[in-house]
């Protein structure tokens, strides 16, 4: 009788929300045979440093995708046996923890340069509270049909086209954070508001933030280059040449190559 080399078959839970391994377990036996192996979450230990609540009811067992396969017991499976790893994904069981969205604005005010009134850009979005049910804490999703077919998806912001609202001689110069003075972006398209300070996750292919979105300003900057002057009376000896250089602008400061061509004398007083 020929006994096969025997292994001891390491099988890793592997947590595919944090990528971290939870628990270990291990089975024995021939190399190359095959083994029908049932998960069993409840009763490993987990891992040193793994934090959270890991248990068939917070857990559900998943591909390595975090798509889910099994919630709650797993089913059994054939594991050829072997020195390499064997794993075994779970990801985590969550559910809705309030079936009233949460409802932030975004808005973008415009600084036309010149004192030209603009009205706003507003966009609503709407997120769901989802409770985490490994680490215990609330996340917020747009997406909850797969949770509970009874919601309707939460409505996204999407990115802004500035319209330039100004005359000639308006120049976009950039969009800017109102709570920090942040540039957002240097072009007139405005990406979709994203919280630094926010961990973004995704479980079973559904992105979620770890804090609860908040109302968002911002400015669109804008420079108006137009030069104006405005009526002067001025006093020159009969037969002087009045040219551009004769008259400041609104801003105070001479501009006599671009004004020159606009001078337009609208009275003459001799005295």
């Amino acid at each position: 009788m020929t006994v096969g080399e025997l292994v001891d078959q390491t099988i890793n839970y592997v947590d595919v929300v944090t990528g971290k391994t939870i628990a270990t377990d291990t089975i024995s036996g021939a190399k190359d045979s095959s083994q029908s192996y049932t998960a069993r979450l409840n009763d490993l230990k987990l891992a040193t440093g793994v934090t959270g609540t890991y248990n068939e009811t917070t857990t559900d067992y998943a591909d390595a995708n975090g798509n889910v396969i099994d919630k709650g017991a797993a089913k059994p499976v054939e594991i050829k046996l072997s020195t390499s790893p064997y794993t075994i994904y779970v990801t985590h069981a969550l559910t809705i923890w309030r079936a009233t969205p949460v409802t932030a604005t975004w808005t973008i005010n415009y600084d036309t340069g010149d004192g030209t009134k603009v009205d706003a850009k507003t966009q609503t979005a709407n997120w769901y509270q989802v409770k985490d049910q490994v680490t215990g804490e609330s996340i917020y999703t747009q997406t909850v049909i797969g949770l509970d077919p009874t919601l309707t998806n939460g409505t996204p912001w999407s990115e802004v086209k500035l319209d330039s609202p100004l005359a000639d001689g308006a120049k976009y110069v950039n969009t800017t954070n109102d709570a920090d003075s942040s540039t957002v972006t240097d072009s007139e398209t405005v990406p979709v508001p994203t919280d630094k300070n926010t961990k973004a996750l995704t479980i079973g292919g559904v992105k979620y933030v770890s804090a609860v979105p908040t109302n968002v300003n911002y400015t669109a900057h804008y420079q108006n280059d137009k030069t104006t002057i405005t009526p002067q009376d001025i006093s020159v000896p009969a037969g002087t040449l009045v040219t551009g250089a004769d008259f400041v602008t609104t801003d105070g400061k001479l501009n006599p190559g671009a004004l020159t061509d606009k001078l337009v004398i609208r009275e003459i007083l001799k005295t």
